[in-house]
């Protein structure tokens, strides 16, 4: 992808998204607004990476979630059925093994950055080998903070699930009983290896609302937007 900066405008050729989410949305606009929808996600979501931390990608992700989220909003989209494809789709296309087991390194090199206000803030707690490896305690989230200045935290909870599927990807037996997008202080991640994990979902069904792996998808019983 080539990426020029002319006269105070960022010119970007050959660019390739593959998400199904994204792909879908797209489809069901005319042509002729699908440049400027484009052009306005990808302005939100370098709004939101931070380069100087090693959250920049995962904030990346979570800016084009957001700004396709604003963009079906205005066309009556609710935001948990938005949130349930978004975690469905990607248990489908789950992230490479090798970044899923990469959480305790993660956890350590944030916790080591300088924060500010806004940004990420971490506290590694050390695991006893019992009741867990390794640990890290959120207590500022950048997420929330992006995406409570475009009135979507109730989209979060959504963005804390992945986190879910990320660990059963690895086998990393995450759990939590809370998480600040869900209105607990912080976000107390524990991981143990090989052991059965805790899904958030499970422990706050209303602000994370997905169906059981045996049932249909709540986006295929609940179409994002009403007839």
């Amino acid at each position: 992808m080539a990426v020029k900066l002319r006269n105070g405008v960022i010119d970007i050729d050959k660019i390739q998204i593959d998400n199904a989410i994204v792909t879908e949305y797209l489809a069901g606009l005319p042509e002729s607004r699908r440049e400027e929808a484009i052009i306005k996600a990808i302005g939100i979501g370098v709004l939101a990476v931070d380069a100087e931390t090693g959250a920049w990608y995962a904030m990346f992700i979570c800016a084009s979630v957001l700004s396709l989220y604003i963009h079906l909003r205005h066309q009556g989209v609710d935001v948990h059925k938005y949130g349930a494809r978004y975690v469905e789709l990607s248990k489908m296309r789950p992230l490479p093994e090798e970044e899923a087991e990469g959480e305790e390194d993660m956890g350590e090199m944030l916790a080591a950055e300088k924060m500010h206000p806004g940004e990420f803030d971490f506290e590694i707690v050390q695991g006893d080998g019992k009741t867990f490896d390794f640990g890290y305690n959120v207590k500022s989230c950048a997420i929330c903070h992006v995406f409570s200045q475009h009135d979507a935290m109730d989209l979060v909870p959504y963005m804390c699930a992945f986190d879910d599927v990320a660990s059963d990807l690895g086998d990393m037996g995450l759990r939590r009983t809370g998480t600040i997008a869900v209105g607990a202080s912080h976000c107390d991640f524990r991981y143990k290896k090989g052991r059965e994990p805790q899904h958030l979902a499970e422990v706050y069904p209303e602000k994370i609302r997905l169906l059981a792996d045996d049932k249909p998808l709540y986006y295929e019983t609940h179409p994002l937007v009403e007839d």
